[in-house]
């Protein structure tokens, strides 16, 4: 038998400035655990172009509400056709950038990412960072 170690929190990027490429949003539909009611999340993800320290991974994945989507879509220049309504096409915000600040606020009692201060980058786009290699262990090797 083989001792393994696992960390079944989430991987939370450092805190601090970021320079995000979008790489898509998603709609979800998601079903209430208690309420079993349904409702609409976008499942934000993006490349990390630029941040204050280094990184293992340059993804970031971010689950938002519809009412917390107000200032990304302005960032990313979608449409408001009336106060807090938008339209945008998903395939025209793809390798968009923003800049941002990356904090961990607590939600329901568990520390998540949230990306604040967001507004649109304008200056020279930031070269993409490299990936490092990830180890590679007996279960996964070859694939």
């Amino acid at each position: 038998m083989a001792k393994e170690r696992i960390n079944t929190g989430f991987d939370k990027k450092p805190q601090g400035k970021y320079i995000l490429e979008v790489v898509s949003i998603k709609k979800k539909t998601i079903t209430g655990k208690t309420s079993g009611r349904t409702f609409a999340a976008y499942e934000c993800n993006f490349e990390v172009r630029q941040c204050d320290q280094e990184l293992d991974d340059n993804t970031l994945r971010i689950l938002y509400f519809k009412s917390q989507m107000g200032d990304l879509l302005r960032a990313l220049e979608a449409k408001e056709i009336s106060p807090d309504q938008f339209e945008f096409d998903t395939e025209e915000v793809k390798g968009k950038l923003i800049e941002c600040q990356l904090f961990w606020q607590i939600v329901s009692g568990v520390e998540r990412e949230t990306l604040i201060e967001i507004k649109a980058f304008k200056g020279e786009v930031p070269a993409k960072t490299a990936e490092k290699p990830g180890e590679e262990v007996e279960w996964d090797a070859g694939r």
